[in-house]
């Protein structure tokens, strides 16, 4: 192999070396945005369940009301 060929190689292993060294580097990133959205989402499924609680309630108490209106024969 001639001195040429072992520049060339060692060149082509450097660009290859930076390469994988910023692919690591975005897995990583991306692996952290992942948990950063993962987290966003579970309290998002929090306060969305949250919600339908209250809408429940609020639908049991507005069913109350209008039973109790329907008692009274206002017609």
């Amino acid at each position: 192999m001639s001195l040429e060929n072992l520049k060339l190689l060692e060149n082509k292993l450097g660009e290859f070396v930076k390469l994988h060294q910023r692919l690591q580097q975005s897995c990583v990133d991306l692996q952290q945005a992942n948990t950063e959205q993962e987290k966003q989402l579970a309290e998002a499924a929090g306060r969305l369940k949250q919600f339908e609680k209250e809408r429940d309630e609020i639908r049991s108490r507005l069913d109350r009301v209008l039973k109790q209106l329907e008692g009274l024969n206002l017609k």
